[in-house]
C-alpha cells in the first residue's frame, strides 16, 4: 500500500459514502474534497465536510498509517495547522491531532485494491498488457495525445535550457542538431563540440568545406593522422585556431567508435555537419520554416568531401566506396528529435499557439519510428501510424509503464473503475 493509491481513492471518490464515520464515531459527509496539490503542504486543499453536522472548510492529509504524521513531522511545520480530516489506510497510533481521522479501508471495495495490486505487482514491462483490450479507444486516444503533449513541453524545456545559456537561437539549433548527431553515444562529445566551436565561426568559412572541415575536426581533437587531407586541415585549423582564439581541442577520448556502425562514427558525423552548415546558412530558419518530412528530405541530401566518400576515419580507407551522406532514418531522426522540439520550443518562448499547433501536424506527417519500444506498444493493441503516435507511446512506456503509474495513466484508471 502507498499514498499514491489513496490519493486516487480520495481524488476520485472511489469509497462508499454510506455511514462514514471517524475513528471516534463522528459522521462524516463531504461535500467537496478538495484540489490535489503537487506541491509541498496537505495533499489535498480547499476540501469542504461536516463533521457532526458542523460543516469545515480546509486542507485534507492522507496517509497510509497515522504514525506518518509524525514520522514526517508535521505536527512542526505550520502549512498543516489548517488540516480538518486526516484520511489514513490504518489507524496504527494515537497522535494527538486535533483534526478527526478517517479510515478509509474500512470503506474501499476489495476488488478495488485488488485490481490496484494487479497493475502494480505486475512484472510486464506494461503492467495492463494482458488487460487493455477491455480499455475504450478513445480513452487510449487521449491518453496517447496527453502523452504526446507532455513529451513535446518536455523535449522544449530541454532546448530552452540551451537557449538560455546562449540567448541565440541560431546558435540553439546548431548546439541541438550537434548533440543529436552523436545517437546517444556521442550526445556530450558533439554538444561540447558545439560549444567550442560557434556557429557564428564556423559561418564566416561556409563557403570553404575544407576550413568548415578544418575548423570541427581540429576542436574535436580527431585530427591526429598524417596523410596528405589530414595535413591540409591541420595547416587550415593552426591558422584558423589562432585567428578565433579558440580553445584548447576536446581530448580525443571523449569520442566513442566502439560498437558503432562505421556510417554511425563521429568522424563521418562531422563530415556531415560540416557539410550541412556548407549547404545552409541557418540552421534556425531551415528548422523553423520546415512544414514537412518531404522538404526536411530534400534540405539534408548534402554532399560531403571526397574524402569521406573514400573513408571513415582518418588514413583509413572504405572496403566499398560510398556517398557518405546522410541516410533516410537519419533525416527522419532529425526531424522527430531536432526540429519538432525546437519549434515547439521557439513557439512556447514566443507564446505562438498558431505554431504549436502547426508543429504537432508537423509531426504527424512524419513516419512512425521503428523501434523496440514501439514494437512493443503495438504488440499490445495500440495504433501507432505517425511519429506523433510513436512519440507518444514513448512516452507512454517510459513514463508511465515502466513506472508503474497506472493511477496517472487514464488507461490505468478506466482499468481500475471497471466493473469487469
Amino acid at each position: 500500500m502507498n499514498e499514491d493509491f489513496l490519493q486516487f481513492v480520495w481524488l476520485y471518490q472511489y469509497f462508499t459514502h454510506f455511514d462514514l464515520k471517524t475513528i471516534t464515531g463522528q459522521s462524516i459527509f463531504i461535500e467537496k474534497n478538495g484540489f490535489l496539490n503537487t506541491d509541498a503542504g496537505p495533499d489535498f486543499q480547499e476540501a469542504i465536510v461536516t463533521i457532526d453536522k458542523v460543516k469545515w472548510a480546509g486542507n485534507i492529509e492522507i496517509h497510509v498509517r497515522s504514525s506518518d504524521w509524525l514520522k514526517h513531522k508535521h505536527q512542526h511545520d505550520k502549512a498543516y495547522e489548517n488540516v480538518i480530516l486526516h484520511v489514513v489506510w490504518e489507524h496504527d497510533k494515537e497522535i494527538g491531532l486535533n483534526a478527526p481521522t478517517l479510515v478509509l479501508k474500512e470503506y474501499v471495495s476489495p476488488s478495488l485494491l485488488d485490481k490496484y495490486l494487479f497493475l502494480k505487482q505486475n512484472l510486464e514491462l506494461v503492467p495492463c498488457k494482458s488487460q487493455i483490450h477491455k480499455v475504450h479507444s478513445l480513452v487510449k486516444t487521449n491518453m496517447l495525445e496527453k502523452a504526446l503533449i507532455q513529451r513535446l513541453e518536455r523535449k522544449s524545456q530541454e532546448v530552452i535550457s540551451l537557449y538560455q545559456t546562449n540567448t541565440d537561437w541560431l546558435e540553439t539549433a546548431y548546439q541541438l542538431l550537434l548533440k543529436y548527431m552523436g545517437f546517444k553515444v556521442n550526445n556530450d562529445a558533439f554538444l561540447t563540440l558545439a560549444k567550442a566551436i560557434p556557429l557564428k565561426v564556423l559561418q564566416k568559412h561556409r563557403d570553404q568545406l575544407l576550413q568548415l572541415e578544418a575548423l570541427l575536426f581540429g576542436q574535436s581533437g580527431l585530427l591526429n593522422e598524417t596523410d596528405v587531407y589530414s595535413n591540409q586541415l591541420k595547416k587550415e585549423y593552426t591558422f584558423l585556431a589562432a585567428k578565433y582564439r579558440l580553445p584548447q581541442p576536446m581530448d580525443v577520448s571523449r569520442w566513442k567508435f566502439l560498437r558503432l556502425r562505421p556510417p554511425n562514427f563521429p568522424t563521418i558525423r562531422i563530415a556531415q555537419i560540416a557539410a550541412l552548415i556548407h549547404k545552409e546558412d541557418s540552421f534556425f530558419s531551415l528548422f523553423l520554416d520546415i512544414k514537412n518530412g518531404e522538404m526536411l528530405h530534400k534540405k539534408g541530401k548534402v554532399k560531403v568531401s571526397d574524402y569521406w566518400c573514400k573513408h571513415y576515419h582518418f588514413g583509413k580507407i572504405k572496403a566499398i566506396e560510398s556517398s557518405g551522406n546522410l541516410g533516410a532514418s537519419s533525416i527522419d531522426g532529425i526531424a522527430i528529435n531536432v526540429v519538432t522540439p525546437l519549434k515547439f520550443a521557439y513557439a512556447i518562448h514566443q507564446a505562438n499557439e498558431n505554431l504549436k499547433e502547426s508543429t504537432i501536424d508537423f509531426l504527424a506527417s512524419l513516419k512512425q519510428e521503428s523501434n523496440n519500444k514501439v514494437k512493443k506498444m503495438v504488440e499490445i493493441g495500440f495504433d501507432v501510424k505517425s511519429a506523433s503516435a510513436s512519440q507518444a507511446a514513448i512516452e507512454l512506456l517510459d513514463n508511465y509503464c515502466s513506472k508503474k503509474q497506472c493511477l496517472k495513466c487514464s488507461i490505468g484508471v478506466s482499468l481500475l473503475n471497471s466493473k469487469a
